[in-house]
């Protein structure tokens, strides 16, 4: 029986909405100061230590939970949304913004009750972890951006070789409990020499474009260096990864002899 080929590999990058990243912003400063000041206000009236008319009641109970509340939903969403700007966002902005706007929640408390103490010491050291995580989140966009711009300098400098997808690395109920499985897909393609290779890559699969036996994409390889996969760009992989579109390989032109 004979049944078709499944043809190249189609993936559309996920959209990149500006409005869902400073929604999730706006609900993680807001949420992280509102329920760090209303912390700060709970824990100091229950050790003691504040004005002796001072009562925590609702308005610090109220901020706690409801601050609480946005910053747990605007920091979820932070990581669905971070999903779609692979380069520029990661989980550690996230943290280290509730982190530092905690801190200034509770420095806010702290403030107002007129208390110091290790108060003041918990605040600042809070705000400088927060400093720290965002630090290393910049970081950690450099180095992504580095890395993205090396898969272009090779795509650019390589020889693109047509591939097929020879193990999907996939089973038929893995995406029962996850929407993107990680796993290992085998790449077959020819040299210009004529040598067959096989590359194995650890891609995470999303569920609207899963990978089958068969899918066509585009290997490019330096020829100097033909065994070196660090040296090799899958572009399903690329625009996976990067939430890019398929990048295809540049028209040559023909070369004319004399």
């Amino acid at each position: 029986m004979a049944t078709p080929q499944p043809g190249p590999y189609v993936v559309e990058p996920l959209p990149r909405r500006v409005a869902s990243v400073v929604l999730c912003l706006v609900l993680m400063v807001v949420g992280a100061a509102a329920a760090g000041y209303g912390l700060g206000c709970t824990v100091i009236d229950m050790n003691g230590h504040g004005p002796a008319s001072y009562v925590a009641l609702d308005v610090p109970a109220g901020a706690t939970i409801g601050g609480g509340i946005a910053a747990i939903i605007g920091s979820v969403g932070w990581l669905f949304v971070a999903q779609h700007w692979p380069v520029e966002l990661n989980g550690s902005h996230s943290l280290g913004c509730l982190l530092l706007c905690g801190a200034i929640g509770d420095a806010v408390a702290v403030a107002d009750l007129g208390v110091g103490g290790w108060y003041v010491a918990v605040a600042a050291l809070t705000a400088a972890a927060g400093l720290l995580v965002l630090a290393i989140a910049v970081l950690v966009g450099m180095r992504r951006a580095r890395r993205y711009r090396r898969e272009l300098a090779l795509m650019a400098s390589g020889d693109p070789r047509p591939a097929t997808v020879l193990d999907s690395g996939l089973d038929a109920w893995d995406f029962e409990d996850a929407s993107t499985v990680v796993t290992t897909v085998t790449f077959g393609f020819t040299g210009a020499d004529g040598t067959s290779y096989r590359l194995h890559r650890r891609i995470g699969v999303p569920v609207r474009a899963p990978f089958v036996e068969g899918h066509e994409t585009v290997v490019w390889h330096d020829v100097d260096h033909p065994m070196d996969d660090r040296r090799m760009v899958v572009a399903a992989q690329h625009a996976l990864r990067w939430n890019v579109p398929l990048p295809v390989p540049a028209a040559r032109r023909p070369v004319v002899g004399s």
